[in-house]
């Protein structure tokens, strides 16, 4: 009996150690042909938070308040990565434990430890070296199990404080960019606006190219990040309409839209094209997923006559041009919408934080001047807190 717990001790601590190494250190690409626990334990969990957030939401849906329900399953969502992580910290330890103390209790190596409370307590002990001194070894391979021991859990402290700084980091640089990709609209960012806004009026391309390049480097920041570290996947964007996978399709459409006009295969367009094509490919085959079949109904989709408004130069036979465009965006549209069902991802990209034109802004400056003025003038003698102006656009915000 006490031989199988030294076993099945050691081969608990191993496979723990293994799991937690290869999730905290190994940058290798992840697929689906070997399942670890780090792995399940996140599909179980990510199938369980949609689940509460879809029906967290569905009142506020069935109220007529979409804003507010999709707040709401946004709000639940972005705690699952929070939450994963530390349940998941929190299995390898008490796995390490107890395997530790299965070894403890089965070789009898420790004084004074009888029973398995004992050996997970001086695990314990051991483990996040904290040295009663209360139970100490009696023989030397006590003495040096005991030092792997502490050694195993100092090192999971160090990969664990290097590892979680390095996670929100690359989750901050990712984020950074995307609150660069806006077209000046108020509605949701469509590729042709986007590119007219790269554009900026002119038919020069070299700014549109110097931009198109710009954001080939960060979709490859994304593709060796989200490979390497999977859970920054599930990162939720803090702003409502805005999502990594949908801004690189977006990106990804822009860059096609600039192939097919100008007949471009070999320039930053072409490149960045490349690149997101291959983030999709990897990202699903990643999170073991399988590409939709979709047809290529595209809203934004652009017609001829766009490319013309555009100035864009378009060749004498735009049909053949918008087959071209469709066709190579087939290439990445059924893994882009598998990633964005999985993810729970919006379908548009809003790249304003608040819809402002220039007209609202003017309303919304004198409106400010209105509601201070009238402040002023019904102050009382009492200097008592006023009540904070609520505006119509703060109750949508909900």
């Amino acid at each position: 009996m006490r031989l199988l717990a030294v076993i099945g001790g050691t081969a608990v601590v191993a496979a723990v150690f293994l799991g937690m190494v290869d999730t905290l250190v190994s940058t290798r690409l992840r697929n689906n042909t070997r399942r670890r626990f780090a792995d399940w334990l996140a599909d179980q969990a990510w199938t369980l938070f949609r689940a509460i957030a879809r029906r967290a939401s569905r009142r506020q849906t069935r109220a007529g308040q979409p804003r507010k329900a999709r707040a709401r399953r946004e709000t639940i969502l972005s705690l699952y990565p929070s939450v994963v992580l530390l349940t998941l910290i929190a299995c390898w330890v008490g796995f390490q434990v107890v395997g530790w103390a299965l070894i403890w209790w089965g070789s009898g190596v420790i004084g004074g430890v009888t029973d398995m409370l004992e050996s997970v307590y001086y695990s314990g002990v051991v483990y996040f070296t904290i040295g009663f001194g209360d139970i100490t070894p009696v023989s030397g391979i006590g003495r040096m199990l005991t030092l792997v021991e502490g050694f195993s859990g100092v090192l999971f402290i160090a990969l664990t404080v290097g590892y979680l700084p390095n996670l929100y980091g690359s989750y901050a640089r990712r984020e950074q960019v995307l609150l660069l990709l806006d077209d000046g609209t108020p509605g949701h960012t469509t590729p042709m606006a986007l590119a007219g806004a790269f554009l900026d009026g002119s038919i020069d391309f070299r700014d549109l190219d110097q931009t198109l390049g710009e954001w080939e480097q960060w979709v490859a920041m994304v593709l060796e990040t989200h490979t390497s570290h999977p859970m920054l996947a599930y990162f939720r964007s803090q702003h409502l309409g805005r999502s990594w996978a949908t801004g690189m399709g977006l990106m990804a459409d822009v860059a096609v839209i600039s192939i097919v006009a100008r007949g471009d295969e070999k320039g930053p367009a072409w490149r960045l094209y490349r690149r997101c094509v291959s983030t999709f490919v990897v990202m699903t085959a990643s999170l073991g997923l399988t590409p939709s079949e979709v047809d290529d109904d595209d809203v934004d989709a652009p017609t001829a006559q766009d490319l013309v408004d555009l100035g864009l130069p378009l060749p004498d036979d735009p049909d053949r041009v918008l087959a071209e465009y469709h066709t190579l965006r087939a290439s990445y549209a059924g893994h882009l919408d598998s990633l964005l069902r999985h993810l729970d991802a919006p379908r548009r990209f809003f790249g304003a934080l608040v819809p402002v034109t220039v007209e609202q802004a003017h309303a919304g400056a004198a409106a400010t001047g209105a509601a201070a003025e009238s402040r002023v003038v019904g102050q009382s003698d009492v200097d008592a807190p006023s009540a904070p102006v609520t505006t119509a656009d703060d109750d949508a915000r909900g």
